[in-house]
């Protein structure tokens, strides 16, 4: 797309639409005049799969499920590791997840079947500025550095819960279903099933989907997939296509399940979603005697799909951006954004 720096005028004021026009320039011309603040910490919300000793605490600690694994002759610890996951050094992580199959690390026979588990860690925000958690009664869980937390609503599209910086994410926590539980169980079915969604729904606009699976120490699920979104401006009269990032994540506890979607033209979504998810938690109640539905923490609408319990978040996003997109359209020519400083082709 051919386009020129403009001098912006007014891009501070408090109107609602002016603020979506810039959010909504920011992936059209790649320049961004008006950053409110910073999402996270350097690194915050990487992961990784080795820590040196003594600094476990600034990290989440989780386990990543694996497929079992058949030892071969001439196969050892370290050449699986090294198979596996492209470094020998991790071969602890097959002794620790088998210790009642491996008695010597050095002794493993062809025909042995091997659990294929590993340890991945989370990194924590560095700052205690960082560290701020947002809770309601039997649970709590991060907000990212600086954000800012209300009402956002994108055309029809909205969440009463949403998390804003450089890009925004929306907060969905319920009770616990029961067809949820059953869904996530078979996550390998889950992911070919998400795929086949997006061929038939969304090709073209979604792209490069990836997923993740972890499990706590408390046996609890944590599900995330990412993706790239594309949305072509053509069909508006306008030259090129509206780009973002999307991470969303979702955590099973005993008595909850939360789900995050979080957009926005930082290629460190990912990060900033999976620690959110990672970080929450289910607080110790002697008594569990409420029902997380109170919190009145919602995303709107919800768009049906094969997936029983589970948010479909690629309806609400593509909502999400097509409401953006309209209400930058509709904007009064008073009102300057990129529409109407560049006329259509």
């Amino acid at each position: 797309m051919d386009v020129r720096p403009v001098r912006r005028r007014g891009l501070l004021g408090a109107d609602r639409r002016i603020i979506l026009a810039v959010f909504l320039e920011a992936a059209l011309l790649h320049m961004v005049a008006f950053r409110p603040m910073t999402v996270q910490a350097a690194d915050t919300g990487a992961v990784c799969y080795g820590v040196t000793v003594g600094e476990e605490k600034a990290y989440i600690e989780l386990t990543e499920p694996g497929e079992e694994y058949e030892v071969r002759e001439g196969d050892c610890l370290w050449s699986i590791a090294d198979g596996l996951w492209g470094d020998g050094s991790l071969y602890t992580n097959l002794a620790d997840c088998n210790r009642e199959t491996i008695k010597n690390a050095d002794f493993i026979y062809p025909g042995m079947r091997l659990r294929t588990e590993r340890k991945a860690y989370v990194q924590r925000p560095t700052g205690i500025r960082d560290n701020s958690f947002w809770g309601f009664k039997g649970y709590q869980f991060a907000t990212p550095a600086g954000s800012t937390v209300g009402i956002r609503e994108f055309g029809g599209y909205g969440s009463n819960f949403c998390m804003s910086g450089d890009g925004v994410i929306a907060c969905l926590v319920q009770d616990k279903r029961e067809e949820t539980g059953r869904t996530v169980s078979d996550w390998a079915g889950c992911m070919e099933r998400i795929k086949e969604y997006v061929q038939e729904n969304y090709e073209g606009a979604v792209s490069d989907l990836s997923f993740e699976h972890y499990r706590t120490d408390k046996g609890e699920e944590i599900c995330l997939y990412a993706y790239g979104y594309t949305m072509d401006l053509t069909e508006y009269g306008y030259d090129g296509v509206l780009s973002a990032n999307v991470c969303v994540g979702m955590k099973l506890t005993k008595h909850l399940q939360a789900q995050f979607v979080g957009f926005g033209f930082d290629s460190r979504m990912d990060d900033v979603v999976r620690y959110v998810t990672a970080s929450m938690e289910e607080m110790e109640i002697e008594e569990w005697d409420f029902s997380a539905d109170d919190s009145n923490m919602s995303i709107w609408p919800s768009a049906e799909w094969e997936l029983d319990g589970m948010f479909n978040a690629f309806a609400w996003v593509d909502g999400c951006f097509t409401g953006m997109v309209k209400e930058v359209l509709d904007t009064e020519e008073e009102e300057e954004t990129v529409f109407s400083r560049y006329p259509k082709q």
